[in-house]
């Protein structure tokens, strides 16, 4: 209701009457008033006295001294007093109330669903004694996230090892933001800190936060997750809400995991060389011994059953992928056995019988033989050449053309 001649009341305007009413005789007329207007007018009453002006007695007590209500629950308040007031009442847009000589006064909602109590009600209490004092009761009104999504920006499929990609956060329909912290995961690891890149709403907002990842290794099969928290001072922690999960694959050049080290064998040993890698896409392998690939060998070990001085020198392992490669050298000896005297007499032995059958080959291969009619005739032999032909031939003209000389001069 409003007063005649002065307007609606700013204090009551569409609020429900909640508490009990009362009865306030001015220049002899009589007004049933809400409980709001009652003890406004009487403050306006006391305020007309300047020696009432002051708050004498104290501030009143309001217990709890704060609120934090989640948005939909009940809030209760009370403001005390040590001393019996002319009139004790809430300022409030929900639930305003007032009551005469008490020393105090509850104030109740069944649900917190108005956002405007977010800016806290004000207890004030009044008396010709005592003067008008008033203490503000704060109150957070917060509301759990709806939803929280977490987005991969314009995926590649699959990711590469060093470029940037964004992950996005949107929460969905919370309250307080000053309140609000996003927490990010991937894998083993969490982060607190994101930017924020839009805010839709008042009191409740729709939030994206951003984060950058640079692509690597260690994020190929790894679950990125965000989780939206209200830091706030209740009796019991807030829950987080966390999103869908996103899990990424990335490509990366291979990496060694395990290989051989540099290695001295006897001969007739045997020879494991181990190359190991591992990448995405999965790697093939190459293996060179002193440069000359060995075409068979694509596998990550190298075997060779019993080695001799050939198989010394180094070997490559080559691990490639669509993204790069790695090598791996590895160093192989064989050791030379130490010589007995018996053994140098056998090696100069062998050498010595190699020499006489190289002798007796060439000997063998061009030989003479004069016949009776005077002529040399080369023996056939089938290593000859067509120089040592032509020369043979050169030589047994000659002999026959000397022997027909000698014939002419032959005395009768």
């Amino acid at each position: 209701m409003s007063v005649p001649g002065s307007g609606a009341d700013p204090l009551t305007t569409n609020q429900p009457a909640v508490c009990r009413g009362a009865e306030f005789s001015m220049d002899q007329m009589d007004y049933s008033l809400r409980p709001g207007v009652f003890w406004t007018l009487l403050l306006i009453l006391f305020n007309s006295t300047p020696s009432n002006q002051e708050c004498i007695a104290g501030k009143p007590i309001v217990d709890p001294p704060g609120l934090v209500v989640k948005y939909g629950d009940p809030a209760t308040a009370t403001c005390r007093t040590p001393y019996d007031m002319d009139v004790i009442g809430w300022n409030a847009t929900v639930g305003a109330a007032s009551e005469e000589n008490t020393q105090q006064l509850v104030w109740t909602v069944p649900s917190v669903t108005d956002w405007s109590l977010g800016r806290g009600i004000t207890c004030v209490t009044s008396s010709m004694e005592h003067g008008q004092c008033q203490t503000h009761l704060p109150i957070t009104i917060y509301k759990i996230p709806e939803r929280v999504t977490l987005v991969l920006l314009y995926p590649p499929v699959p990711l590469i090892e060093g470029r940037v990609y964004t992950l996005y956060c949107m929460v969905r329909n919370v309250a307080p933001l000053a309140n609000l912290t996003v927490r990010w995961f991937g894998g083993d690891k969490a982060w607190a800190n994101a930017d924020i890149v839009s805010v839709e709403g008042e009191e409740v907002a729709m939030v994206k936060y951003r984060l950058l990842i640079t692509a690597s290794s260690e994020d190929h099969r790894a679950s990125y997750s965000c989780a939206a928290q209200l830091d706030l001072n209740t009796a019991e922690p807030i829950p987080d809400t966390r999103s869908n999960s996103v899990l990424l694959e990335v490509l990366y050049k291979p990496r060694v995991v395990n290989a051989s080290m540099d290695v001295s064998l006897k001969p007739e040993s045997r020879l494991d060389l181990i190359c190991e890698g591992e990448g995405n896409p999965s790697p093939s392998y190459l293996w060179k011994h002193n440069r000359a690939v060995l075409a068979s060998e694509n596998k990550t070990t190298l075997s060779i059953e019993s080695v001799s001085w050939t198989h010394a020198g180094v070997y490559e392992c080559i691990i490639t992928n669509t993204q790069g490669d790695v090598t791996v050298s590895i160093k192989v000896d064989v050791e030379v056995p130490s010589l007995t005297v018996t053994g140098v007499l056998v090696w100069i032995a062998g050498i010595v019988a190699a020499l006489g059958v190289g002798v007796g080959v060439g000997a063998a291969i061009v030989e003479y033989r004069r016949t009776k009619r005077g002529h040399y005739q080369l023996r056939k032999h089938r290593a000859r050449s067509k120089a040592v032909e032509a020369t043979a031939l050169q030589e047994t003209a000659a002999v026959a053309h000397h022997q027909e000389k000698e014939k002419d001069y032959r005395p009768t």
